[in-house]
């Protein structure tokens, strides 16, 4: 891939943050709150660009058998996660999945008198999803070795399952500025399962900061890693299958 050819784009976006930023941190300098208008005005735009749905039409059949229809909720910080629990909930209980997959995350949370210790991560999740009358067998925590390009780890991971338990469809539950790029991840792999993949935005009220981040992130992935990896990804499919794959 001829790196030169993306880097200027990646230079001005960064620019445009760095500038935005100094700006922004102006307000309350700016006594008739043309800053702050300007301010609100781009948060708007940058939410609008990251933001996509994709909904089960309602001409589609819910009762899937509980293996063939799976939600999965993408890992995130525990203020986005509510939200993004809630969302799944209310899914769950409209029959749209039997079955919710959460990211499985190391660490521990706030200390649980009860049990006399921090709970995990996992047990908060649980927690937080039993609480919106999720059955406790329904949710299943799932390994994914994150890290950097993590979203794309968790699309990797998270369809490989789906193709193994025979999923026919795919639910995504994430956060609003983060389901385009999301969705642009998994459908990468949409060849793993033989359904269609959808996603669901959670209400999260993310910062200035936070999504000009977002922005720079989706504009690399549609640029640089989802091309890269589509190439490499058929690639080796022709490796191994000489005679063509259909």
């Amino acid at each position: 891939m001829n790196f030169q050819k993306y880097r200027f784009g990646i230079l001005v976006i960064l620019l445009i943050g760095i500038f935005a930023v100094f700006i922004f941190t102006q307000e309350a300098r700016d006594l008739y709150g043309y800053d702050l208008r300007l301010h609100h005005k781009i948060v708007d735009y940058l939410a609008k660009k990251l933001v996509f749905e994709k909904k089960v039409s309602r001409s589609q059949p819910s009762d899937l058998p509980e293996k063939k229809a799976i939600l999965y909720v993408l890992g995130g910080n525990q203020d986005s996660l509510t939200q993004r629990y809630l969302k799944a909930s209310m899914l769950y209980h409209q029959g749209l999945s039997k079955k919710i997959l959460i990211l499985s995350r190391s660490g521990d949370t706030e200390f649980n008198r009860t049990l006399g210790r921090n709970l995990t991560n996992d047990e908060w999740s649980i927690r937080e999803l039993m609480r919106l009358n999720v059955k406790q067998e329904d949710i299943v925590p799932v390994s994914v070795n994150t890290g950097l390009l993590g979203t794309l780890r968790e699309a990797k991971r998270v369809t490989d399952i789906v193709k193994k338990i025979g999923g026919e469809r795919l639910i995504l539950v994430t956060s609003s500025y983060h389901t385009r790029r999301a969705f642009l991840a998994f459908t990468l792999f949409q060849r793993q399962i033989p359904g269609e993949i959808y996603v669901y935005e959670a209400e999260d009220d993310a910062g200035m900061i936070h999504l000009l981040s977002e922005t720079v992130k989706l504009f690399l992935y549609e640029t640089i890693i989802l091309p890269a990896y589509g190439k490499a990804v058929q690639s080796d499919r022709c490796t191994s299958n000489p005679g063509g794959w259909f």
